[in-house]
């Protein structure tokens, strides 16, 4: 069955055999841009103030019958493609083709009784014969195909608004149905008076999972020792044998230092107040400033389950929809409280740096009173000021943190970033997250680390980390060292690859300046990924590593699966394996979903599947001693799913120095390569794996 517009909106409205809808589903699911359109149907169905389609001669798509005709299938084929063409390109069209489908839908399918009222009021807009509200309607069969003789009939008109449409209870049911509910709803209510009863506690009782578990009841008043208080002494807490006592499943990590670099514990002032949970205000709070470059800013309304790009020219930034800076650029948003914002986004092609800050996300949140900005920080970085002389108190959000800033003036400015590190090997996964905050320019309060306010000058920094879930000073005495902090830091990088950077920046140019309707951000990055003969190789490599990156970004699971299995290239899977685990760093839910995705969408088998989250999560340190472990990469090399064996190839790659001579024949491994051009590469890491596992058994045992 073809999937044209016609059967997309019966899809839709759900009028298709089961066997054609199910057809259907399936080439949605593997069809992104169907599913833009289904998302766009939607939206534009639901979207107020939409205008009607201008009237038109006969024959076009502005023709109330040529609009019946497509409907029901008996508009000539020459006139399907022209009138489908007009109704994807212009939204007023698409809406009123779509609208009138699920009205008819709703019509044939539902007999609705109408209310007195309503059909009054429609009587009324008539003259003549027709105008008669007691007018028995005449012996033709009605649009419904079927006349239902035994229509519920209102009596009282007031009554038939609260009814919309549904039979009035005491004129339709007979005495006994009546009574039965009656009793029904006492009988209901005498059972939840009983169960009240029972469940309101009748004294002081002692838990039976505390006894079960050793502890002692409370000691009788009677042999109670004297209490000089006049208070009831609290009975005595014993472990209970093979039971850990509170504070002794998870012992408080010590502070790990930063190598290099002093670090100096803030002062313990006791516990720091607790700062209330972001409010779910939605209202309007700013907007994206015009930069050159233009940037590629996204967000996700509660509307759509898809990212939209946020256009210059909207009114305004909303607040509880998460904005997303994809990789490369840099945007500045602008409060209407005069706070700003710049959101920075990196890529490994600019600054030959593997660090896993890629896009710059944050959810901006309506602020408390005494506050002018209250930002939820995800991940990236990002440089905050304020454009008023008089400053600006400012609320960050990251994890389980809150602080709280106080930019004194218009003259300071800090820089924050949040980076998410995977844990190698963790089944589950467990991140690390580290935060910093670097003052450029003026002064800055932090609230948030404690109870006494910590202000801090210009070039010092503040670090938090999940794994001590402490917060840490840094102190740069020595010269060398400031001026790396104040290079990390800049606004303005320099690039060690010109060139490279140069094709990097020309290709984010290119995407910027393509992705002009807000609903294609996926089908826009998923163009970049096919093959185009035309353009030269570095270009098209390029243009496909930076679409990877974005759809990491984005955590788009699908895209990204593809990109793993890609046959044909190595590059391609090279950068899903990053982007995957940087995604899976910053969201806890997405290794689940990804798995399923292998098993649904790539058809994969659950012992595949396993193996490719078990190597795409990397390896601990344990695994790394355990010569099973190199069995089993070795082993991968040769799997039926192209996944699997790249996989397995990237971690092997962690155990050798690839810059090594005697290493260079294990380099030329490629995972899309047929069985016979990988056999010489597999027998070569063989062997090295075998002395690997030597070298294990000959190193002594920690």
């Amino acid at each position: 069955m073809r999937l044209t517009l016609r059967t997309l909106l019966a899809y839709l409205d759900d009028t298709l055999p089961a066997d054609q809808a199910r057809e259907i589903g399936l080439k949605i699911a593997e069809n992104p841009s169907t599913q833009e359109l289904i998302d766009r149907i939607k939206r534009m169905t639901r979207k107020r103030g939409l205008a009607t389609p201008p009237s038109g001669p006969a024959g076009s798509a502005s023709d109330a019958n040529t609009v019946a005709e497509y409907l029901n299938d008996t508009l000539p084929p020459e006139a399907v493609a022209a009138f489908e063409e007009t109704c994807l390109e212009n939204d007023v069209y698409l809406a009123e083709v779509a609208a009138c489908h699920q009205i008819l839908t709703l019509v044939l399918c539902e007999q609705i009784p109408v209310p007195p009222l309503a059909r009054r009021r429609m009587y009324e807009l008539v003259n003549g014969q027709e105008s008669l509200p007691n007018r028995k309607p005449g012996n033709t069969i009605p649009i419904g195909g079927v006349r239902d003789d035994n229509k519920p009939t209102f009596d009282d008109p007031d009554d038939a608004p609260f009814l919309m449409g549904m039979s009035a209870y005491s004129r339709t049911d007979s005495s006994l149905q009546r009574l039965a509910k009656v009793l029904l709803i006492l009988g209901l209510m005498a059972l939840l008076a009983v169960a009240g009863y029972l469940a309101w506690p009748s004294g002081p009782t002692t838990p039976r999972d505390t006894l079960a578990l050793g502890t002692p009841p409370s000691t009788p008043a009677s042999v109670a020792p004297e209490n000089k208080s006049n208070t009831l002494p609290e009975p005595e807490k014993t472990k209970p044998e093979g039971v850990p006592a509170p504070g002794e499943l998870e012992p408080k990590p010590q502070p790990i230092p930063v190598p290099d670099v002093p670090l100096s514990p803030i002062e313990d002032v006791g516990k720091k107040p607790t700062a209330p949970v972001a409010r779910i205000d939605r209202v309007m709070i700013g907007r994206i400033e015009k930069k050159e470059p233009a940037a590629i800013v996204v967000r996700k309304s509660p509307t759509s389950p898809l990212y939209q790009r946020v256009t210059l020219d909207e009114p305004s930034i909303v607040t509880t929809d998460p904005l997303v800076c994809l990789p490369g650029y840099k945007a500045m948003l602008r409060c209407e409280s005069d706070v700003t914002i710049e959101m920075w986004g990196n890529l490994p092609d600019l600054f030959q740096a593997q660090l896993p800050l890629l896009a710059a996300s944050l959810t901006p949140t309506l602020p408390y009173d005494g506050f002018d900005a209250d930002f939820t920080l995800h991940a990236g970085r990002f440089y905050l000021s304020t454009k008023r002389p008089t400053g600006a108190k400012v609320r960050l959000r990251f994890r389980t943190e809150t602080w709280d800033l106080v930019l004194p003036d218009d003259k300071s400015e800090v820089a924050v970033e949040v980076i998410h590190e995977p844990t190698p090997g963790a089944m589950v996964s467990q991140p690390k997250t580290s935060v910093g905050l670097y003052v450029l320019f003026g002064t800055v309060t932090n609230l948030g680390v404690s109870k006494k306010p910590i202000v801090m000058a210009k070039g010092e920094e503040v670090y938090w980390d999940s794994t001590t879930n402490t917060t840490r000073l840094r102190i740069h005495n020595d010269a060398k060292i400031q001026e790396a902090r104040v290079a990390y830091w800049s606004k303005f990088p320099v690039y060690v690859d010109a060139a490279r950077a140069n094709a990097t920046l020309a290709t984010l140019n290119g995407f910027a300046k393509s992705l002009v309707d807000p609903q294609r951000v996926r089908a826009t990055f998923d163009e970049a990924l096919q093959a185009k003969p035309d353009a030269p190789m570095q270009q098209t490599t390029t243009s496909a590593r930076i679409a990877v990156q974005m759809f990491g970004s984005l955590g788009e699971l699908t895209g990204l699966a593809d990109c793993l299995s890609d046959p044909n290239r190595p590059v391609v899977r090279e950068t899903a394996i990053v982007a995957l685990r940087a995604a899976f760093a910053g969201d806890a839910t997405l290794p689940d979903q990804f798995r399923l995705v292998l098993i649904e969408k790539l058809r994969m088998g659950e012992d595949q599947a396993d193996a490719t989250m078990r190597w795409l999560r990397g390896i601990n340190a344990d695994e790394r001693q355990d010569g099973d472990t190199l069995n089993r990469l070795v082993k991968g090399l040769n799997a039926d799913e192209v996944t699997v064996r790249e996989l397995s190839y990237n971690v092997l790659l962690s155990y050798v120095d690839i810059k090594e001579a005697t290493n260079r024949n294990l380099l030329t491994y490629d995972a899309g390569a047929a069985l016979e051009s990988r056999a010489a590469v597999v027998t070569a890491w063989s062997r090295k794996c075998e002395e690997l596992k030597r070298k294990l058994l000959d190193s002594p045992t920690p």
